[in-house]
């Protein structure tokens, strides 16, 4: 958009999310508004650190962070976006 462009107002009329302890953008921004800190380390049930990490940076197929921001409680199906765990 160049700054001759006329611009036109916007509404946002809604707003959702599903975030690391936050279910909800309500539940998000009083998180936020609490300094929660929603990162941890890597839980047994997503995936085996002994297989996926690696503490060189540079290691093929490997992750070197063992910590993450975590959805929990949420029934996540991978079929819809064909994603695999």
């Amino acid at each position: 958009m160049s700054a001759n462009q006329p611009q036109e107002p916007i509404a946002i009329v809604g707003v959702g999310a599903i975030l690391p302890d936050a279910p909800s953008a309500p539940d998000f921004w009083k998180n936020l508004i609490g300094g929660r800190y929603s990162i941890s380390e890597t839980p047994e049930d997503r995936w085996s650190i002994a297989r996926y990490h690696d503490a060189d940076p540079k290691a093929p197929d490997r992750t070197y962070s063992k910590i993450g921001g975590w959805v929990r409680e949420y029934p996540w199906e991978p079929s819809p976006g064909r994603c695999h765990p």
